[in-house]
């Protein structure tokens, strides 16, 4: 599996991973026994999944940001 993106931090609310291979998109996770499932996707979801991403590392970085202030105080 070619995986050209950037490496994001996770938290357990996105406990996936995303890659491309040749043009096909692909969610990668462990499912709730621990097995790694890959699951192949369009390209749709593909990028609404890469927002999600996005969002969410904005929103865990506005948390750090806190919480370094909070312990400052």
């Amino acid at each position: 599996m070619e995986n050209n993106r950037p490496k994001r931090r996770k938290d357990k609310y996105n406990p996936y991973t995303l890659s491309e291979n040749a043009g096909h998109y692909y969610v990668s996770f462990k499912d709730g026994q621990g097995i790694l499932q890959e699951i192949e996707i369009s390209e749709c979801i593909y990028k609404a999944f890469d927002k999600f991403e996005l969002e969410g590392l904005v929103y865990l970085n506005v948390w750090d940001r806190h919480l370094e202030q909070s312990e400052v105080m």
